[in-house]
């Protein structure tokens, strides 16, 4: 079963599929009682038309083997060794704690794939796909299978406004990833540098996507997309779409 064939059906004219994750999304985090939630999330789900629940299952399970992920997603995969989860089963605590949904959407963000239908916006050159798509699907999938506080980050701010312009991120102690213009796999010493001058213009560092997911940005491709998905991991969806442009 192809991404666009799992994730792509025709949607309703009132409602895009990206509002409706939004709002899924949002229910746990204004509603305090377990058996509320789960109430709440179940009278929504089952009101969708069943092309939008099968993206949803599809999106849960693709979050959910987001650790066994070793290249670019371009399929959902038929066979499953356990049994495939479905839509409803966004109302089990346990699906939710381990945030399956969010997982798959910081994948399908990092992809440039577009949530309401499941495909790419603009065409990619062959081999652009080859190195710069192949770097944005490992970054998706280090985000997708680790947990928010696994990363450090170090932010510039454009002048002395609060304006992120460049931000470099890294899980644990693996390489640095950059995101400005264009996405970077900068040296330690680039980095380090990079902190020593940085400390003087009051440029932050911190730990924890939480304290990166809501902060301003300016317009710049790689840093618009990279945060996009830092969102989606957080449980924040974008439902208007940021301007990238073919971003690197």
């Amino acid at each position: 079963m192809s991404a666009t064939s799992a994730l792509g059906s025709q949607a309703p004219a009132t409602v895009s599929f990206t509002t409706t994750l939004a709002s899924l999304l949002e229910i746990p985090r204004h509603l305090k009682g377990e058996d509320e939630v789960r109430t709440k999330l179940k009278a929504k789900l089952e009101l969708l038309p069943n092309a939008w629940q099968n993206r949803i299952g599809a999106l849960l399970n693709l979050g959910r083997k987001a650790h066994e992920r070793s290249h670019v997603v371009s399929s959902i995969p038929e066979e499953h060794q356990v049994t495939p989860l479905d839509a409803l089963a966004l109302c089990d605590k346990e699906t939710r704690r381990l945030h399956y949904l969010e997982r798959s959407l910081a994948i399908m963000c990092s992809e440039r794939l577009d949530l309401d239908t499941g495909e790419a916006p603009v065409e990619r050159a062959p081999h652009v796909a080859s190195v710069f798509e192949r770097a944005w699907s490992r970054f998706g999938r280090e985000l997708a299978s680790s947990e928010p506080d696994d990363w450090t980050w170090l932010a510039q701010h454009a002048g002395r406004t609060k304006t992120l312009e460049k931000v470099y991120l890294r899980r644990g102690d693996g390489a640095w990833w950059s995101f400005g213009a264009d996405l970077d796999r900068p040296h330690r010493s680039q980095v380090g540098a990079h902190t020593t001058e940085g400390n003087r213009r009051r440029d932050n560092q911190s730990s924890g996507l939480a304290s990166l997911a809501n902060a301003r940005c300016a317009e710049r491709r790689a840093l618009q997309r990279a945060m996009r998905s830092v969102r989606a991991r957080m449980g924040i969806v974008s439902v208007v779409g940021e301007t990238t442009g073919g971003a690197r």
